[in-house]
């Protein structure tokens, strides 16, 4: 048995080796000798499928209000519930700033194909808390309004 990746040369024993996410037609045939005859070239369609980007993981630091775990300078959809996927890339540290807008919500963050051997992501669905209120103030005689020392602790 011969195998190529050309229907008319480079017929050679050694099956050939794609590492390309594609589909490749490879042609096949037997060479007779005196017990066998040839066989005409026939051909099937092999494919490779894209390997998945791995899913994000990543976690909230409420300090810095960012993202993090992710992959430094990865590019990520982030779709939070209910508004526009924005395409937005990680930091060199794999961050990436909390919106405003996301606040309250859950994200929906798929890692970006980097090459034609790859495809998205599966998603990581992260929920984003809202913000707290802010402590009262109450105002006093002397005009200024002072915070209960209690609800700042709370923060």
């Amino acid at each position: 048995m011969q195998y190529s990746l050309s229907q008319n040369d480079g017929y050679s024993t050694n099956i050939p080796q794609g590492t390309d996410a594609k589909t490749y037609t490879v042609y096949y045939k037997v060479t007779g000798d005196d017990y066998y005859s040839d066989v005409a070239a026939q051909s099937i369609e092999v494919t490779i499928a894209a390997q998945r980007e791995e899913t994000p993981s990543a976690s909230i630091d409420y300090h810095s209000e960012t993202l993090t775990g992710l992959t430094a300078g990865a590019s990520y959809f982030i779709t939070p519930t209910g508004g526009t996927t924005v395409t937005v890339a990680a930091s060199g540290s794999g961050t990436i700033d909390i919106q405003e807008s996301w606040y309250g919500k859950t994200l929906s963050i798929v890692k970006v194909v980097r090459d034609s051997d790859y495809s998205d992501s599966e998603a990581q669905s992260l929920p984003i808390p809202a913000r707290p209120n802010r402590p009262a103030a109450d105002a006093h005689q002397d005009g200024k309004q002072h915070y209960h020392h209690q609800q700042l602790l709370r923060l």
